[in-house]
């Protein structure tokens, strides 16, 4: 199965569930939500539009080379509205975490902007990736609760 599926196939109840997880206490009231590459990026502008939070994105490096090369029109590292205030909490989205490589780099980037990690959501986390408690921030992993939904629903086929 595409390490997308659920966000291609049924982007709504993915939407669903992550709002759902983001008014969640242990996240201590994010200010932000942010994704970076196709998987992050992909349900972020929904969540934000459903949640009423803000959004940003964090670009990966190949997409600040100029467009000759594969990159992106835009030279920045952080994209995106309500991004200069203080204060800025956000919970990463994204489908999973493997090596960690993603989350560290938005961390770093976020940090430059002086942004708070508070979480992180997880919308096809399966893996045996990299310790999660690592990061020393909550981390939910909602593909089960995505799963249980859909099993509930007639146009669910594994």
């Amino acid at each position: 199965m595409c390490y997308l599926y659920y966000a291609l196939k049924f982007p709504q109840t993915c939407v669903d569930v992550i709002c759902h997880e983001l008014k969640n206490p242990v996240f201590d009231r994010p200010t932000h939500v942010v994704g970076t590459g196709v998987s992050g990026v992909l349900l972020l502008s929904p969540v934000s539009v459903q949640s009423g939070i803000p959004s940003l994105v964090v670009r990966k490096p190949v997409d600040k080379c100029p467009v000759s090369k594969g990159g992106s029109h835009s030279r920045k590292t952080i994209e995106g509205l309500c991004w200069k205030t203080s204060n800025i909490r956000y919970v990463i989205i994204d489908d999973t975490i493997d090596s960690g490589a993603t989350v560290d780099r938005v961390m770093e980037a976020m940090d430059e902007i002086d942004g708070v990690c508070v979480g992180i959501v997880l919308y096809n986390h399966y893996g045996t990736g990299k310790d999660t408690d690592l990061f020393q921030v909550p981390v939910s992993h909602l593909r089960d609760d995505i799963e249980v939904i859909l099993r509930s629903q007639q146009d669910y086929h594994d």
